[in-house]
């Protein structure tokens, strides 16, 4: 015991309070998580979402248009106003109502924590147009998305 009689808030033994191996257990899962990211960005080549991307994507934008730069039709949608713990894995399963997702990432600060937003990519580009058609202004995880063609 301390001075003043108190015993401590936790066994002073090895073994370790349900509290901290709580927080033990979602920072290693946050780590996995990261990791999975890592892994991810390696095999799409390195694209760079960081937060100075934000402004590019909060810019207007047509969302008819069906195709990017080179004129190929475009399977690769940006979905803004996510809730900030919605996980790749939620919003996958959630898209993949539309048709056959290839991937999705959700963008994420230097902190590691999400910035709102998300890229996700279709196999064809007719599950793109439906996905757009039912996931734009529609509520997941208490958000509103707006979901539109990525300029990429």
């Amino acid at each position: 015991t301390r001075s003043g009689g108190m015993s401590p808030p936790y066994p002073r033994d090895s073994s370790i309070s349900p509290q901290f191996s709580r927080r033990g257990e979602r920072e290693r899962e946050r780590e996995r998580e990261r990791e999975r990211d890592r892994q991810r960005e390696r095999m799409r080549g390195a694209n760079d979402y960081s937060s100075s991307h934000r402004d590019m994507y909060y810019g207007s934008e047509n969302r008819e248009s069906s195709r990017n730069n080179s004129g190929v039709r475009s399977c690769r949608l940006f979905v803004k106003n996510l809730h900030f713990n919605t996980t790749w894995q939620r919003l996958k399963d959630t898209f993949r109502k539309a048709g056959s997702v290839r991937f999705v990432d959700v963008f994420q600060g230097s902190d590691g924590h999400s910035m709102g937003m998300a890229v996700v990519e279709y196999d064809h580009h007719e599950d793109a147009r439906r996905a757009i058609d039912v996931f734009d202004n529609c509520e997941v995880d208490g958000r509103i998305l707006e979901v539109r063609y990525d300029r990429k």
